[in-house]
């Protein structure tokens, strides 16, 4: 849940979602244990959640975003010393700041030390940030 200053931020806005962010939720479907108790808890929510994201405001990476966040991805593992795990949610990162950059959209995250690296390879991105609860 947002804190409130963010929610006020974002009520009215025309909100996007990054096709990587619903592959991020959607990957708990095959990642979760289904005998675990709370999994069914877990997708009831992850369900609802994707159920309000409407097609016509979905965005994907375009071929040039792909060849662009490899780049940033690659620089950042390398001078920064990142593991495999770091690899992959890196590159999903870099991927929605580059979707928000095709339409000159902000990225609304609590992730500031993945996006502020980010930025600083593709500073004409815009990120906003927000302390969750």
């Amino acid at each position: 849940m947002l804190p409130p200053g963010a929610r006020r931020l974002v009520a009215g806005s025309h909100l996007f979602h990054s096709s990587v962010c619903i592959a991020e939720l959607a990957y708990a479907f095959g990642r979760l244990d289904p005998a675990h108790p709370e999994t069914s808890t877990a997708f009831k929510f992850i369900r609802n959640a994707l159920a309000r994201v409407r097609a016509y405001r979905t965005l994907a990476p375009d071929r040039d975003a792909y060849v662009e966040a490899g780049i940033i991805t690659g620089t950042l593992v390398r001078t920064q010393g990142l593991g495999v795990p770091e690899r992959r949610k890196l590159m999903q990162d870099v991927l929605v700041f580059l979707t928000a950059c095709q339409i000159g959209y902000p990225v609304l995250t609590a992730n500031t030390s993945d996006f502020d690296l980010i930025q600083q390879l593709a500073p004409r991105g815009k990120v906003i940030y927000y302390n969750p609860l």
